[in-house]
């Protein structure tokens, strides 16, 4: 039996959520994907791309739980889209697949910050200016985001590749976007830098280090 569905793509405009900033675009479904363009060229002059999402690849949603957001989560990243014609989207989306199951998706933006005071080097690189390998200190961290010490020459908006050495693990890269400036000296900014779609093994390398930095905490804290 044939499944009821138009023969173009349902589309909306809608915004990608990224935490504090939201990009604007385009969500499309298919019988076979979620798509998404963003629509602002600076967003796309500073690196943000399409995404592509093939329903075959989702593993939890959010199905049911909001009217005005759609959250996806996949093996390897999670997206999260609003707008307000999002209830069509999730009733399309059990139509084609029946079997998808509603499953409340946990909101990992609000994590745990570990402060590192800076102990911890990091290289930035700036995808508006294609640059790669700026030096920079981690000053704070979690699953979420991070704040680095650099010099580097950025702008609120900037899409990041954050390299973050770890202890007794090779580095770590995140991307991301600067979110916030300020000021730390006459040569240095603290930017605070927003995690976008982090990978599951990026995610639990932040979460295993910032938890094992926690349980390093307590035993001095217990030993003094």
């Amino acid at each position: 039996m044939r499944l009821p569905f138009q023969k173009k793509p349902l589309q909306t405009s809608c915004q990608l959520d990224n935490g504090v900033f939201s990009t604007p675009g385009t969500l499309a479904l298919t019988k076979k994907s979620l798509s998404f363009q963003p629509s602002s060229k600076e967003d796309i002059d500073a690196g943000a791309c399409n995404v592509e999402i093939l329903l075959s690849n989702i593993s939890r949603t959010s199905l049911g739980m909001h009217k005005q957001k759609l959250i996806i989560n996949t093996d390897k990243a999670f997206w999260t889209f609003s707008g307000s014609a999002m209830a069509s989207f999730q009733k399309q989306l059990k139509t084609i697949q029946p079997n998808m199951r509603a499953t409340r998706v946990k909101d990992k933006r609000s994590s745990f910050r570990l402060n590192l005071a800076g102990k911890h080097e990091a290289t930035v690189g700036i995808a508006r200016l294609a640059t790669n390998g700026l030096h920079a200190k981690v000053v704070d961290l979690s699953t979420t985001g991070c704040s680095i010490l650099t010099s580097a020459s950025l702008r609120v908006g900037d899409y990041l590749n954050v390299g973050v050495n770890l202890d007794d693990s090779a580095e770590t890269t995140v991307f991301g976007r600067c979110v916030r400036l300020n000021r730390a000296n006459t040569t240095q900014n603290i930017v605070s830098v927003q995690f976008i779609s982090v990978r599951r093994s990026t995610f639990k390398v932040l979460n295993d280090f910032i938890m094992r930095q926690q349980r390093d905490a307590g035993s001095t804290v217990e030993a003094a």
